[in-house]
């Protein structure tokens, strides 16, 4: 069962106001697809997700472009994700490194790319608590897939953000670090309020 996926499509669905019949019919599917999706029994292949997507996204406004924007032409490799890495929007960077189109990129989970290591850290982040207000976000490194079946050593960091209907997104930024990582176990840092401040000029 896929408990975490089914919840990010009833959050989708009920962001923009569909039921799950017109939901179904906006994806092309019936509406005890979109049923089962949601209990998690089943998953949207990559094309229904990109569908879903596309859908949550008809009616961004200006706070969710921007945010787009800012993922899309971040200089390094980024993203946008749902809480279970999958890709809502991509930055041209990370689609060299992936060697992948960009518009191919969106719909895809990440987490499928995750080694035992990394997968590891992100659940240990989920236990404490993803949405925890006093977290401000998480560190990483440790190796990571590519879709052509490499693995890279990487370093990243993520944090979770909002969109304008107050679902939660995660912004994340990378770099890759090595083509031939040797034995690198993954690390995992989480940033509260306390470790983090922001040193704001004063007026003169």
């Amino acid at each position: 069962m896929n408990i975490r996926s089914g919840v990010q499509v009833a959050i989708l669905r009920q962001s923009i106001g569909l039921s799950q019949e017109r939901m179904a019919e906006f994806v092309g599917v019936n509406q005890s697809t979109v049923s089962r999706w949601e209990a998690g029994l089943t998953s949207p292949s990559q094309q229904q997700w990109s569908r879903i997507l596309e859908l949550s996204g008809a009616r961004n406004n200006s706070h969710d472009l921007k945010l787009g924007f800012l993922a899309s032409r971040c200089p390094g490799p980024a993203s946008l994700c749902t809480l279970d890495f999958r890709i809502i929007e991509a930055s041209h960077a990370l689609s060299e490194v992936m060697n992948i189109e960009r518009s191919k990129l969106i719909g895809m989970n990440a987490r499928n790319l995750f080694t035992d290591d990394l997968e590891h850290a992100y659940q240990k982040v989920c236990h404490r608590g993803i949405l925890d207000k006093d977290i401000l976000g998480v560190e990483l490194s440790g190796s990571v897939k590519l879709f052509n079946g490499e693995t890279v050593g990487h370093q990243s960091s993520w944090t979770v953000t909002y969109l304008s209907d107050k679902t939660p997104i995660i912004l994340w930024q990378g770099i890759v670090t090595t083509r031939n990582p040797v034995d690198q176990q993954a690390s995992v840092k989480i940033v509260s309020r306390s470790d983090y401040v922001i040193h704001v000029p004063r007026k003169t």
